[in-house]
């Protein structure tokens, strides 16, 4: 588990009533831009999407985001970006995901301007922690962690790996966690196979599409369902998955 900064304030539950702490701006996949923007709810980010640099030149004179996101295996440029178009601005700091593990693909993205390099897979508390020390390094700002941020039904622990669900404790895996902070992100939306194994394990994994039904499988039974009558998960054959939600007892 991911320490976090000393200088971090960590509260208990995240306020619907809180204001912005932190401005991102996310270049990634729909599916991937909505995990991370969910997560760093945590700390009260507000989140827009980005697909190119005329948008994030744009942005950043616009908007002047503390902090950019990239997927560096969509947008391997957007370091570049950001140090293009930082000029009368503060520094910028920019998170690379990646998920190419070699040591020159990390080497390259430093040498891009990239702050920091996040491996995917990534912990939800990873993402939170790397985004808080580049705003502290780069920004001098020290955030606020909400230690647990409510989803509906759903109250997500940061601390530890689990979520509570009707007043219960239900204790997760790290990757089920993130399976969950997945389909909480994406309500509604049919998340295939392989969405799932690039944006979770990551494209070079070899993780097969049995591995991530066994997974959602056990986060299943953790959370009380069964999949012939799902309560929040429900199986899309051919295609893949579906948070539904709990449906209204009859």
């Amino acid at each position: 588990m991911t320490i976090l900064p000393r200088a971090t304030t960590l509260h208990d539950v995240a306020s619907p009533q809180r204001s912005t702490q932190v401005k991102v701006a996310l270049l990634a996949h729909e599916l991937l831009g909505s995990l991370v923007a969910l997560v760093l709810r945590h700390v009260d980010a507000e989140c827009r999407p980005v697909s190119s640099e005329a948008e994030v030149k744009a942005l950043i004179e616009e908007w002047s985001p503390d902090l950019v996101v990239a997927d560096l295996d969509r947008f391997e440029e957007a370091p570049t970006w950001v140090v293009r178009y930082v000029d009368g601005h503060a520094r910028t700091p920019c998170l690379g995901l990646l998920r190419r593990r070699d040591t020159q693909s990390k080497l390259e993205a430093f040498e891009r301007g990239v702050s920091d390099v996040i491996e995917i897979p990534f912990t939800p508390d990873e993402i939170v922690v790397r985004s808080i020390a580049a705003v502290m390094r780069d920004r001098g700002r020290k955030l606020e962690i909400q230690r647990r941020l409510q989803v509906g039904r759903f109250e997500m622990d940061l601390q530890e790996p689990g979520v509570r669900l009707n007043d219960q404790l239900v204790k997760l895996t790290l990757l089920e966690q993130t399976l969950l902070y997945l389909f909480l992100s994406n309500p509604g939306k049919v998340l295939k196979r392989e969405d799932i194994l690039t944006n979770i394990w990551g494209s070079q994994s070899a993780v097969t599409s049995n591995v991530i039904d066994r997974h959602i499988r056990d986060l299943r039974v953790k959370l009380q369902e069964r999949w012939q009558e799902p309560k929040f998960i429900a199986t899309e054959p051919g295609e893949g998955y579906r948070f539904v939600g709990e449906r209204p007892a009859s």
